[in-house]
């Protein structure tokens, strides 16, 4: 059926107002049918300014494949688990969910450093001390990978951030200073040493 602008289902048969030149006509098929529809089938809904603040509120949840229901052991490729989308409060302590590959961020979140200061509310030495402490947290995880930003490896705040979704400026704008790396190098040999990586 074609040029459907209205459309309805009942005991195994479609029933639709089908527009032609002049008229409309009523028609009806067996299910399964193919309908095709006409723009008018559908009229927008545009959120309203007041709506969207008041989904910007609600809580989102976030899952990985194995939250899903999917066996990543039949399709060979480990589910993620990021510490900034931990359960529960991180400061004492982080266990991943096993058999997953655990990061202390991504390219499209805050640094660590930036996560620390506005998810605890801490500034200066003690959220480079805590940002720090996460970071040696989820490198000493049983998980077979730990991946971490060079970012969080320099102990850079939000302005080294990589990526903001949804925002179409400025990212990817971050590059890394050699100086910088190479007087990280004996830190990180540090952590690799004390994780046991």
């Amino acid at each position: 059926m074609t040029l459907a602008s209205s459309i309805d289902v009942k005991d195994g048969w479609v029933y639709c107002d089908r527009v032609l030149e002049d008229s409309t006509e009523k028609v009806r098929a067996k299910l399964p049918a193919l309908v095709t529809v006409t723009a008018e089938i559908n009229t927008p809904r545009y959120p309203t300014p007041i709506n969207i603040m008041k989904a910007l509120k609600k809580p989102r949840a976030v899952w990985n494949a194995q939250d899903l229901g999917a066996d990543t052991a039949q399709t060979g490729i480990p589910g993620m688990d990021v510490v900034q989308f931990a359960d529960g409060d991180v400061r004492g302590g982080y266990a991943p969910k096993p058999g997953t590959v655990v990061y202390a961020g991504t390219h499209d979140n805050q640094t660590l450093l930036g996560w620390v200061k506005s998810r605890f509310g801490v500034e200066g030495e003690e959220a480079r001390e805590l940002a720090g402490r996460i970071a040696r947290d989820v490198l000493a995880t049983d998980a077979d990978v730990a991946v971490m930003q060079l970012q969080d490896v320099l102990g850079l705040d939000d302005d080294a951030r990589m990526n903001v979704p949804g925002v179409a400026e400025g990212n990817w704008s971050w590059r890394a200073d050699g100086d910088d790396v190479a007087a990280a190098a004996e830190h990180l040999a540090d952590l690799v040493r004390e994780s046991g990586r």
